[in-house]
């Protein structure tokens, strides 16, 4: 058990040993390469495990050390979100929604268990290395197998495990230029052979709010307005993107140049799906259409909503996305308290680079379990590296 002081509050947090974190990381892991079918792993046995290990650590950490005022705030939106899915299985039930539910907890129990550990260099050093092991796998595959690959899953996967070798260079290596440099070879590699347009987008997201952080967070109101023009950019992309063809008056035009230049097609089958499930979200606009709603019940496929919010909006309508937007928000208000810190800028960014991806995907806290883990994972490490070092006001 650790002691530190955060804004005036001596705190205690948790550590892992090392065993203990490299069975976790590495459960994850192959939780990662079973989503791609590169190793076969029962992905209801790992669930449950890692259900297991996050209510232990949880429980353990309600016996040892308080909780503090801030993070009852912060987790309050995001639970009153899963009392809004609980309330909307009497519109919609299947077993399915039961199980979702239960990982909807879980992810937001085990955010805040991350949050309230105390992580040692020796564990930023394990993710990196594992996340290489891991980037490696992912090109040998890319390089050579990728016609029996979901595309998009290589993509935000190696993304996301770019991150934890990224955190390690900024965090502790002295000789960061020809690391960075390896990394982003490497990974950029993987991300441009697997064509991934949704990470490229949030890729270009990222290395915008990098570029323009000072302007961020010059004061106050400009860092919570970056995040409202954020939450406006999600909404609009949404909306509009259905509908360019009416939109534009020249939309063939510009088809024929994405294709001749791109390879691809503006189109990419999502604006069916969004332009559907926006119909059908209009039919129950504030508490939607009950927790067991998917898409593939609106639309006549199998076809997932392709998109975070508008499947969270169509269980449990506006109310239930408000509140999801609003634990976003409390997640990003954190990221002020160490702004100038270079640990928390690159974690700001790639938690807007994130909520930018899920409008072409749907993770977080919904489909692949691992991915999720990860990325929960990856925010977490950012607020315990804030917690754990001294207010800069």
């Amino acid at each position: 058990m650790d002691n530190f002081i955060f804004k005036g509050i001596r705190m205690k947090t948790l550590t892992l040993d090392k065993p203990i974190s490299l069975l976790f990381f590495t459960l994850i892991m192959a939780g990662l390469l079973s989503v791609l079918e590169i190793v076969s792993v029962d992905i209801q046995l790992l669930g449950s495990i890692l259900i297991a290990f996050t209510l232990f650590v949880f429980i353990t950490l309600l016996i040892k050390q308080d909780i503090y005022i801030d993070q009852i705030k912060m987790f309050t939106p995001y639970f009153l979100m899963v009392l809004l899915y609980v309330f909307n299985l009497r519109l919609w039930t299947t077993d399915s929604a039961i199980n979702n539910i239960i990982f909807y907890i879980t992810y937001g129990l085990f955010f805040f268990v991350v949050i309230n550990i105390n992580w040692k260099r020796y564990h930023f050093k394990l993710f990196h290395f594992a996340s290489y092991v891991g980037l490696f796998i992912l090109l040998i595959y890319t390089l050579f197998d990728l016609s029996n690959i979901n595309t998009n899953r290589i993509g935000i996967i190696s993304f996301v495990l770019t991150f934890y070798p990224l955190i390690y260079i900024i965090k502790y290596k002295n000789k960061k230029k020809s690391s960075l440099l390896f990394l982003f070879l490497l990974s950029g590699t993987i991300i441009f052979i697997s064509g991934s347009r949704s990470v490229m987008i949030a890729i270009v997201f990222m290395l915008l709010t990098i570029t323009i952080w000072k302007l961020i967070t010059a004061n106050k109101l400009f860092f919570k307005l970056y995040f409202l023009a954020i939450s406006f950019f999600v909404a609009g992309y949404t909306i509009i993107y259905p509908n360019l063809h009416r939109l534009l008056t020249n939309f063939d035009y510009y088809q024929y140049l994405m294709i001749k230049y791109t390879g691809k097609a503006i189109y990419s089958g999502r604006n069916v799906i969004w332009d559907t499930l926006l119909k059908a979200i209009s039919e129950k606009p504030y508490l939607g259409h009950g927790t067991g709603a998917l898409a593939a019940h609106f639309l006549g496929t199998e076809q997932s909503a392709h998109n975070l919010y508008l499947e969270i909006t169509l269980q449990i309508g506006i109310v239930g996305l408000a509140l999801f937007t609003i634990f976003l928000y409390m997640i990003w208000k954190q990221f002020w308290i160490k702004k100038h810190d270079p640990t928390v800028i690159l974690g700001a960014s790639f938690f807007i680079a994130l909520i930018v991806h899920q409008t072409n995907e749907v993770l977080l806290i919904k489909n692949s379990v691992p991915i999720n883990f990860m990325i929960w994972l990856a925010f977490g490490l950012v607020i315990s590296h804030i917690y754990n070092t001294p207010s800069e006001d």
